[in-house]
């Protein structure tokens, strides 16, 4: 609109017999043009680029691990829903980060349980081996003493007929 105006008057001041006072309007609003733009530059970047290079922050902090920074969100518009959204994932990478944890606690146990188990499991079948051995050696012993003892059977039957 504004470019609309100052075309408007540029026309109207070649065809009129006052070309500097013509000249003058557009020079007036050329500069509130730029007073304008400069102003609207200015909110823009207050309004865009500030937002994003906060969320950007927050992000790259996420991505390096720090997930103990607070995410403030806030605003209606669709920089508040990012950064709301933002927050939200934080909020549930944190609650997923503390569940691995206490998972991998939960393993660290039940691996611990096993390896007594298995030490238990490793001390009774060694006794039970000892025992066995024992066992063995005893057996022998007897099955050594047998035909001595069956020798001295005969030699009581032959004493005894």
């Amino acid at each position: 609109m504004l470019f609309a105006l100052i075309v408007a008057f540029v026309a109207l001041g070649k065809g009129g017999s006052q070309p500097s006072a013509y000249g003058n309007w557009v020079r007036v609003i050329a500069a509130a043009g730029t007073v304008l733009a400069l102003f609207s530059g200015t909110m823009l970047y207050r309004d865009i680029v500030t937002p994003l290079r906060r969320i950007l922050t927050d992000i790259e902090n996420m991505s390096a691990g720090d997930l103990s920074g607070k995410i403030a969100a806030g605003g209606d518009d669709e920089f508040g829903a990012t950064v709301h959204a933002s927050k939200v994932f934080q909020c549930n990478v944190k609650l997923l980060i503390g569940q691995i944890k206490e998972s991998t606690g939960q393993v660290s146990e039940g691996a611990e349980e096993i390896a007594r188990g298995n030490t238990n499991l490793s001390e009774r079948t060694e006794s039970q081996a000892s025992s066995l051995e024992q066992t063995a050696a005893a057996l022998l012993i007897t099955c050594a003493n047998v035909p001595v003892l069956k020798s001295i059977q005969r030699i009581r039957f032959s004493i005894i007929r």
